[in-house]
């Protein structure tokens, strides 16, 4: 446990240490959670603007399309599927064309069942494409959004507005002017984009923490019955 501690803290050195030598898209940009499912770029661009009183370059909404993520993904698999299904039906054909008459029979029968699950996966796939298309057509809810300004003196502005103590945030001592549309924002400093799941950022925040004190938990009685083997086995 102490030396996991350790690593923490260096972890927490090394970033610092880092990022005051590196300019990176996340040092401009910050990233807004628990926004109105209704929110456009315009509207969060004039709020931030008037919280900080900085410009704002750009807002990326992000919207709830895991599932239309998830369907690419299983598109992808099925067409790497029919891709090794054709080749392997020009393989065999070749061989047939070249094979004895003894096994022509054997590879016809080889031929006609790829072919047959060739046309199996095409269906499938048309299946995955028109599901998709059903999900494009409905319009998604936005959950959060990626928030650029030009100066990272407007991200610093904007991350310390919103940094407010317990009991601001469980009393009525919220600030009425950091509202939007009624409903308190959760800001902070956009992680890299190249670290982001973007299907998973569709997961509620009660779900991420379950999940964290599931492995969590189960990693401490992993430790303690370990500990514990080891002195029996002493």
């Amino acid at each position: 446990m102490l030396g996991w501690l350790w690593l923490k803290s260096f972890e927490r050195a090394e970033v610092r240490n880092l990022n005051r030598s590196t300019v990176t898209a996340s040092d401009y940009t910050l990233r807004v959670q628990d926004i109105p499912a209704d929110s456009t770029e315009a509207e969060l661009a004039a709020h931030f603007a008037q919280v900080t009183g900085e410009t704002v370059a750009a807002v990326h909404l992000v919207y709830s399309n895991a599932r239309e993520i998830g369907l690419y993904f299983k598109r992808g698999r099925l067409m790497r599927r029919r891709f090794n299904c054709v080749q392997r039906i020009r393989y065999e054909r070749t061989a047939e064309r070249t094979s004895g008459k003894e096994h022509k029979g054997a590879q016809v029968r080889v031929v006609n069942r790829l072919l047959q699950e060739r046309d199996e996966l095409t269906t499938l796939i048309h299946m995955r494409d028109e599901e998709r298309e059903q999900i494009v057509a409905s319009k998604p809810r936005a959950i959060e959004a990626f928030v650029t300004f030009e100066t990272e003196e407007a991200v610093l502005k904007a991350v310390g507005e919103y940094q407010h103590s317990w009991f601001r945030l469980v009393c009525c001592c919220y600030p009425d002017r950091l509202l939007f549309k009624g409903l308190r924002l959760r800001v902070s400093q956009s992680p890299e984009p190249s670290t982001i799941i973007w299907e998973n950022l569709d997961v509620p925040s009660r779900s991420i923490f379950l999940r964290q004190c599931l492995t969590t938990g189960t990693a401490m009685l992993a430790i303690l019955l370990s500990v514990v083997f080891t002195f029996l086995a002493r």
